[in-house]
């Protein structure tokens, strides 16, 4: 699943970051909250 298309298509970004990027990053949860935060904070500075 590319996380692009899912947001394009209307799956709220979150949602979206959740299904592809953090999922497929790591099985590590510390390292998806990381993920998580980044993704905070990108989707902040829009």
């Amino acid at each position: 699943m590319n996380w692009a298309k899912l947001v394009s298509d209307g799956t709220q970004l979150y949602d979206a970051a959740e299904e592809t990027i953090i999922a497929l990053t790591s099985d590590d949860i510390e390292i998806q909250g990381m993920v998580r935060k980044i993704i905070h904070k990108i989707a902040e500075a829009q």
